[in-house]
């Protein structure tokens, strides 16, 4: 890619070609003075798509929760919820009993994500490895409650708390705090 084609220059040029076709605008020409700079048509159109599509790709390893599957022999797809949204993955047979094993699941994916216009946001991963993220184990409220040894309330009578000997000089205490 020639030096200063960011992501972001790329996705402009290529809107700007965006209307470019046989029955549209066929051409713009980029002039200055006598000087023609250069000019967009359907061939550096053509051009943009293919390096846009070549360039928007990065490796990169996410974590989330497994949720969707879809086993087409065709298309393995699944879906991998993360904190800042939803992404939708493909990958190849030898992962699928991987897949199935971590469904509902926080895992960790890898692989190479085409990337959306913006040059941030992951169109699809394309999956070439996935693993289970070990997490604490949740206790039941009635081993949180055993190993805390606390009971159920059997009276409201219980919620009384101890008489305070000197109500208003505790009540002055607190005021003074404040």
């Amino acid at each position: 890619m020639p030096q200063h084609f960011t992501p972001t220059v790329v996705n402009g040029l290529v809107t700007l070609c965006g209307g470019i076709s046989r029955q549209n605008i066929t051409a713009i020409e980029f002039i200055g003075g006598d000087h023609k700079f250069f000019t967009a048509d359907a061939e550096l159109q053509h051009s943009l798509k293919r390096l846009q599509k070549a360039t928007f790709t990065q490796e990169i390893t996410i974590v989330g929760r497994l949720h969707m599957g879809d086993f087409d022999p065709l298309g393995l797809r699944c879906r991998i919820d993360t904190h800042s949204g939803s992404i939708q993955c493909d990958f190849d047979d030898e992962l699928k009993e991987v897949v199935i094993g971590l469904f509902d699941e926080l895992v960790m994916a890898t692989g190479v994500a085409e990337l959306q216009s913006d040059g941030v946001s992951v169109r699809v991963l394309h999956l070439d490895s996935m693993s289970l993220v070990q997490t604490a184990n949740a206790k039941s409220l009635d081993e949180l409650a055993q190993e805390q040894d606390v009971h159920a309330v059997g009276s409201i009578t219980e919620l009384r708390g101890e008489n305070v000997d000197d109500f208003d000089n505790f009540m002055m205490i607190v005021r003074s705090a404040r």
